[in-house]
């Protein structure tokens, strides 16, 4: 059965993108401070977002315990950071309320680079 990371995403028209509007409260994601509400995603696994982003929930699921890497940025910040997370289950009472399946956040690696 393929997870997630427990992030609630909305879309954002004009950068073309996916903003990170919720973690779950108490779970991984939130644990790990790779990830930041209104972080915007610009790549998952390398796949630039507006290319993808009908498919941007199931790009983000896998197997338990892969990883994923997303690219975000930072309002305000001209760098991008890739950031990879673990895959994995979260409990019913972490998952944010708009959240629809169950997602979780083991562990990330967060490494900076220029926006180019």
């Amino acid at each position: 059965e393929d997870v997630g990371i427990g992030i609630v995403l909305g879309k954002d028209d004009a950068r073309q993108t996916a903003r990170i509007v919720e973690l779950a409260p108490g779970g991984p994601a939130a644990l790990s401070g790779a990830l930041q509400e209104n972080d915007y995603i610009v790549e998952i696994d390398s796949w630039p977002v507006e290319s993808i982003f009908k498919w941007l929930a199931n790009a983000i699921k896998g197997p338990s315990g892969s990883f994923v890497e997303l690219t975000i940025q930072r309002p305000g910040e001209s760098n991008l950071r890739r950031v990879q997370i673990q895959r994995g289950t979260v409990s019913q009472d972490m998952r944010p309320p708009q959240q629809q399946q169950p997602t979780m956040v083991y562990d990330a690696a967060v490494e900076e680079f220029p926006n180019q």
